[in-house]
């Protein structure tokens, strides 16, 4: 198809015309359209084109809105079956960022049935009712994809980088796994040898993973968020074939999934490229999705304070606060206030604590989830140093942010600018700004969230700051694990 002058879509053309950089070649125009008007004309050329070659009805399809992202604009669409559809187009790019995102996560698991979606994960580059086992991936890489996945949360979430004119039929392909997944014997033992092993590597044998396990079974109690993303190693042995079909069966369906294109795109030829695919990949006895059940938030009835021995030199503390939602407008500023503390050698808690030689390291995170997460501060003791002292230092300098000497405007600048680097270089790539997209929609259900987030950091004021900071820095919301390296307990270490 290519289009013609005045815009529509003329049907007689063998190929869509290309420039010499493999991007859609569409006509000059007379005058510019704002975003919004170009979308509306992107939707009713991407309608025709359907209604005409492939006999869609007009509403297989809908263009929901623009919104500023990066610089430029990222358009929302839905498709008939649910399915999602961000496009951020780059003219300067020559490749596209496919992400496929599905709004299930190790919160959605059942007790005893622990890592069931990182397990799906891995079983979703196996065979399909069109693709026989062993031979996805294959077919990936042929046209040019390099497919990786990563499970959390709150979400399941598959990435690859393709050449544009190999998006058609590695969208076949995408739709094809998130409907028509085969699961057999064979290929479900070998990843759960997989998985197992992955457990033993990242959790079993590495004191940081089995002390990060415990942290958040402290700081989350009963909550779903306390569960672990690799599940337990009675869990994962005990998971069948039916486990893991029901799972996909009830979670992953195109109305639970946001399928993001940032790249070299054209709109009307993906857009209906998409459509192809997706529509004609869902069964017609595809079952309505399955509401996902709502999230409670977290609760803390602090402070809590447990200590466990690790098999590890130096000593740990990890504490944490109840903090809020990533789509909460604290976030953002709670974001800099961890720079603030940490983001960089001179930063309060690093002078505080590694300056002075009582900690190897200290960090501070605020992980972006669906209900309240925490606040987290990490610090690794120093070998030899009593972890007492390294705590009250640690719980003095945050006293002294809140209470005695306030963010200044300089630390606020500098905070703000070491956001701004990790910002610009995340945005710099279509990967990164796929990701952006992908999470904000999947998780919150907002395209212009990472806009918005955004701008609070741009306007955030050193009081702003502070005041969110003083909120969630308070005893009752306080969950603090004390890691005690085996070998300073067997040398005598107090």
């Amino acid at each position: 198809m290519v289009v013609s002058e005045m815009g529509s879509i003329n049907m007689a053309g063998a190929e869509t015309k290309r420039d010499s950089r493999g991007r859609v070649a569409r006509p000059k125009r007379g005058k510019k359209l704002s975003p919004m008007a170009a979308a509306k004309r992107a939707q009713a050329e991407v309608r025709q084109a359907l209604g005409s070659k492939g006999g869609h009805s007009a509403d297989v399809v809908e263009m929901l809105g623009v919104y500023p992202f990066a610089g430029a604009h990222v358009q929302h669409w839905r498709l008939r079956n649910g399915l999602d559809v961000l496009l951020a187009p780059d003219s300067a790019s020559l490749v596209v960022a496919y992400h496929t995102w599905v709004s299930v996560g190790t919160r959605d698991e059942q007790p005893g049935r622990g890592g069931i979606a990182h397990l799906l994960e891995h079983m979703m580059f196996k065979g399909t009712r069109l693709h026989p086992p062993g031979s996805f991936d294959r077919l990936l890489e042929r046209h040019g994809a390099s497919p990786n996945a990563a499970t959390w949360l709150d979400f399941t979430m598959y990435h690859q980088a393709v050449p544009p004119e190999a998006l058609a039929k590695v969208a076949k392909l995408e739709a094809d796994r998130l409907t028509g997944l085969q699961l057999g014997k064979a290929g479900l033992k070998a990843e759960l040898a997989v998985v197992a092993n992955e457990r033993r590597e990242h959790v079993d044998n590495d004191p940081d993973g089995a002390l990060e396990e415990v942290f958040y079974r402290l700081c989350y109690g009963k909550h779903p968020y306390a569960l672990p993303v690799l599940g337990s190693a009675r869990d994962i042995k005990s998971l069948k074939k039916a486990d893991v079909q029901g799972f996909y069966r009830k979670h992953y369906h195109p109305a639970d999934t946001t399928v993001v294109l940032v790249g070299a795109v054209e709109p009307v030829e993906v857009m209906v490229a998409v459509v192809n695919a997706y529509e004609s990949a869902t069964p017609t006895v595809l079952p309505p999705p399955t509401k996902r059940a709502p999230l409670p938030a977290p609760h803390v009835d602090g402070p809590v304070a447990a200590t466990v021995v690790i098999d590890a030199h130096a000593d740990r503390i990890l504490s944490a606060w109840l903090g809020v939602a990533g789509n909460d407008p604290d976030h953002a500023l709670l974001a800099l206030a961890a720079e603030v503390l940490a983001g960089a050698p001179s930063t309060r808690l690093s002078r505080a604590l590694v300056e002075t030689g009582l900690a190897a390291g200290v960090s501070v995170d605020v992980p972006s989830l669906a209900v309240a997460g925490m606040f987290e501060v990490r610090v690794e003791v120093m070998l030899g140093v009593e972890v007492g002292r390294v705590r009250d230092a640690l719980h003095n300098a945050l006293r002294k942010l809140i209470k005695a000497t306030p963010i200044s405007t300089a630390e606020l600048a500098g905070a703000r600018n070491r956001l701004s680097r990790q910002h610009y270089a995340e945005l710099a790539t279509i990967d990164g700004r796929a990701e952006a997209l992908g999470h904000a929609v999947s998780v919150f259900k907002d395209p212009a969230l990472p806009s918005r987030w955004w701008q609070a950091v741009q306007k955030a004021t050193p009081t702003d700051v502070q005041k969110a900071l003083a909120k969630v820095l308070v005893k009752r919301r306080h969950v603090e694990l004390i890691g005690r390296a085996s070998t300073a307990t067997e040398e005598g270490s107090p």
